[in-house]
This record gives structure tokens, sequence and C-alpha cells, in this order.
């Protein structure tokens, strides 16, 4: 689907939320080998929780932005609201990570509060304008109802967040803190993360396969309700010290939800008009099975008595991060940059001398490559964390390699940017109708 004239937000912001996006998993990927072994023996520790956010709000976050900036206006049909903010907020957030990443890996808890606020100034500005193109669009579809549900999501776990923060720095939480840190880390990884990659699926998979007229809107709406709903009861009942049992039967909705989502997304792939394997299929194959094994993990993580400190914990989060979100990140970002630039650069130019193809503007066995290499790492430090393989650091080599062939695609696609622009003549050209 090409996007309608003027529904088009600038390139260059979006692309600057996807830069720190990538950095951010290049920094991540880095530290890896050493973070990895302490992860496992000291999960909550400060440098843990810094490298943890690095990847979650350095990576997922700003890509979540970025992309939302770009995409969500042409899935909507509206234009994005103030630009110009979503230019700026840019400022606000890159700051704000900064200052929280030195608040946590040099323990100086007193820049935590800070940082946490001005990244959750820019959350609730991307759901204020994610409300504001819900409200205004021509046709409201389960897509939409995705993404502002996860929207304000985003901003109850910040508000979370930003009471975990400020307990760091004087305790106001008490003892409540550890179950209080799960329900941010089920509202920020469930609520925000999986409902928008949900939501973001149906409209991508429906366009690069030909198979939007396929998505039931009924239940991929049905399986964004439930996912919703468990993750409201979750998050409700822990900050209420409810019993267990609605908990753990708020899981099972998730799980549920979960279910529907994949079999829904499984239902589009085989009616696909396009039949061809394209780039980002094994990518979503692989993501949405580890999004149903951690969903599956999620139910029997809610009948232990200290969830947080279990090593099952550990595992589904990091098959969450890793294997699913991730993992979809990767492969989407094949599709979305090269048709963007694509636009920007050869779109004038087509039909007037060669031009590249979407597909050409990257190597496709290298993304494939990298993707079993980390895939490889993803399945072996996730059994070494529930200790059926010995952990060793060099289990994440597979980490380096497909973090490394990922990005020098990405450095690939983005040479594009700088290609041929076509020439401007200075002659006014009339205008056609549209």
């Amino acid at each position: 689907m090409m996007p309608r004239a003027g529904l088009e937000v600038p390139l260059h912001i979006p692309a600057r939320y996807m830069l720190v996006a990538v950095l951010s998993l290049l920094g991540w990927i880095v530290m890896a080998p050493w973070m990895i072994t302490e992860t496992i023996a000291a999960p909550l520790s400060y440098p843990v929780i810094s490298w943890v956010h690095l990847l979650t709000v350095g990576c997922i976050g700003s890509m979540i932005l970025g992309a939302s900036i770009q995409l969500v206006p042409v899935a909507l049909q509206v234009p994005f609201p103030a630009a110009r903010i979503a230019g700026w907020s840019w400022f606000l957030w890159i700051i704000g990570l900064v200052i929280f990443e030195i608040g946590f890996s040099r323990e100086v808890l007193s820049l935590l509060v800070p940082g946490a606020t001005l990244l959750g100034i820019v959350l609730l500005l991307y759901a204020l304008a994610i409300t504001q193109m819900v409200r205004t669009a021509p046709h409201r579809d389960a897509v939409a109802w995705h993404l502002l549900a996860a929207s304000w999501f985003a901003v109850i776990g910040f508000g979370i967040g930003w009471m975990l923060a400020l307990t760091n720095v004087n305790g106001v939480l008490g003892g409540r803190m550890l179950p209080i840190l799960g329900a941010h880390i089920i509202c920020m990884i469930v609520g925000w993360v999986v409902l928008t990659l949900l939501g973001v699926s149906y409209k991508l998979i429906g366009m690069f396969t030909l198979a939007e007229r396929q998505l039931n809107q009924r239940r991929a709406l049905a399986s964004g309700i439930l996912i919703a709903s468990g993750t409201l009861v979750i998050v409700a009942g822990i900050l209420l010290a409810s019993p267990r049992w609605p908990i753990t039967l708020a899981t099972l909705l998730i799980s549920v939800g979960v279910v529907l989502a994949i079999l829904e997304i499984a239902r589009m792939y085989r009616k696909r008009m396009r039949k061809a394997i394209d780039v980002h299929m094994p990518f979503a194959i692989v993501a949405l099975t580890g999004l149903n094994v951690s969903a599956l993990l999620l139910v029997i993580i809610s009948l232990e008595d200290i969830p947080l400190a279990s090593n099952l914990t550990i595992t589904a989060i990091w098959l969450v991060l890793t294997g699913a979100i991730i993992v979809a990140i990767q492969g989407f970002f094949y599709k979305i940059s090269t048709f963007l630039i694509w636009l920007r650069t050869y779109a004038p130019l087509a039909g007037k001398g060669p031009v590249p193809q979407l597909d050409q503007m990257y190597r496709k066995n290298l993304a494939y490559i990298g993707l079993g290499a980390w895939l490889f790492s993803v399945i072996a430090i996730a059994l070494s964390m529930v200790e059926i393989l010995p952990l060793w650091s060099w289990w994440c080599a597979g980490l380096w390699i497909g973090g490394v062939l990922w990005c020098f695609n990405v450095v690939r696609i983005s040479r594009h940017w700088f290609g041929p622009r076509p020439q401007i003549s200075a002659t006014p050209q009339p205008r056609s109708a549209h």
C-alpha cells in the first residue's frame, strides 16, 4: 500500500529513533558475554537492570516510536499530529535514556527519576498522538485498537516504572518493590510491546503478502481484548495484592490471546496472494514461536511463590525479548527500511532509468545466516538458564554474528539514502489531481 499524499512524516524524524535502536542493540550485544552470567547470578543487580533497559528502552522502545511515527499514519490513513513535536521529542528521549542508563550503570540513583521523567514525557506524547489519530481515523479496525491500547499501557507501565525509580532513591514502596516490578514488566512487555507487535504484524504481513483482506477483524480484536484484559488483571492484582488465582486466570487469558493471534497470522500466510517466501517470513515464524512459548511459561510462572526469583521467569523474559520481539524487529526492518528509503530515493526515478529492487538493497543470504546464528544463541542461553546446558559465555557468539550481519545489512540499506536523487527542474510543473 502506497502512502497517501500528506500522510508522510519527514523520514529523518523516525530515522533518528531507529538509529538509537540500532546503536543500543549493538551496545547490548557487545556486553552480552559478560552480562549473561551476571543476569543469572544476580538478575536484580543495577548493572543487569541497566543492560536490560538498554535493550528494552534503547532498542525496542526507540524502534517502536520510530516505526509508529512513520507507519501508523499510513495504517490509519490520517496525518501524524504535530510532526514537529515528534522531532524535538527525540532529544528528550535520547537525553532521558542516557541519564537513565548512567543512573543504573554507575549506581547514581539520583539520576533515575529525572531520566525516567524525560522518557515518560515522550511516551505520554506518543500515546496522545496515537489517540488523536485513532479518534480521527476514517475506519477503526483491529490494528487501530491494538495500537491505541498498547500506547496507554506504555503510559501505565511508565507510571509504575517511575515509582520504582523513586523507590530506589527513598524506598517509598518498601517491601512491595519486587511484586510491583513484576507489574511493570508485564505492563511494558505484554501490554505495550506485544500488543504493538501483533497490531503492526497484522498490517505489515497483510501489506507484504497481499493478504490484508484475509484478516478476520473479529478474531484479531478478540485476541487483543484477551491479551489486554489479562494484562490489566495482572497489573491490578499485583498492585492491590489480590489472591493468586485471578492472576493465574489472567495469564491464561494472555496465553489464549497469543495463540489466537498466531492462528490468525498463520491463516493470513496460508491465504496470501504473493506466494513467494519473503525475507520477513522466517523471522516472523521464529518470533511467533518464541512468543507462544513465553506465553505458556507465563502461566507456569504465575503458580510460583516468588516468581521474580525463579530461573524460569528469567528464561521467559529472555525468550520474549530476544527470541520474539528482537527477531520480529529484525525481520520487519528489512521490509520497512527498504520500502521507505526506496520511496525517498528511487520512486521519482522509476520509469526513467534503472532502479534497484527492494531485495537488492541488502544481502538476503546474510539475513538468513544471521537469523540462524541469533536463534542458536537464544536457545542455548535459554537452556543454560534452566540448567539443561552449562552456562558458557561463548554461547553469545551467535548474538554477535547475528547482530553484526543484521547491522551490515542495515548499513547496506542505509547507504541508499544517499543514492541518486532526481534532478529538479527549475520550471514549475503542474500538479496532478488526486
